[in-house]
C-alpha cells in the first residue's frame, strides 16, 4: 500500500513538474513578443490621442472663429465666444501634451515605462 501511494505521489509530482516546465517555456518564448506588442499598442494609442487632441483644438478654434465673425451680436457675445474657444483649445492642448509625453516616454525609455506599467499592475 505504501509503495502504491509513493508511486502515485511520484506521478503527481512529475506531472506538476512537467506542467511548470511547459508553462515556463511558453513564458520565456512569448514574453519578448508580448512586450513588443504592448509597447506598440500604447505608442499607437498615445499617437491617436495626440492626433485627436490636435484635430479637436483646430476644429473648435475654426468653428468659434467662424461663429464669432458671422454672428451679428454684441461685442460681449463675441468676447464670450472667443474665451470659450480658447478654453477648449487650451484643454485640447493639455490633453495633447499628456499624449505627447507618453509617446516620448515610450520612445526614449521603454524599459522604464515597462517597469512603471508592471508596478501599476501589481498594485
Amino acid at each position: 500500500m505504501n509503495e502504491q501511494l509513493q508511486t502515485e505521489l511520484l506521478k503527481i509530482v512529475t506531472n506538476i513538474n512537467n506542467g511548470v516546465e511547459s508553462a515556463w517555456g511558453f513564458l520565456t518564448e512569448q514574453t519578448p513578443e508580448i512586450i513588443q506588442q504592448l509597447l506598440i499598442w500604447y505608442l499607437v494609442d498615445s499617437a491617436l490621442g495626440l492626433g485627436i487632441a490636435i484635430s479637436i483644438a483646430i476644429a473648435v478654434r475654426f468653428i468659434f472663429l467662424k461663429y464669432v465673425k458671422s454672428e451679428k451680436s454684441t461685442d460681449e457675445g463675441r468676447c464670450i465666444g472667443c474665451i470659450v474657444s480658447w478654453v477648449c483649445v487650451f484643454c485640447c492642448f493639455i490633453w495633447g501634451i499628456c499624449c505627447l509625453s507618453s509617446i516620448v516616454k515610450l520612445w526614449i525609455a521603454p524599459k522604464v515605462w515597462l517597469l512603471e506599467y508592471i508596478t501599476a499592475m501589481v498594485k
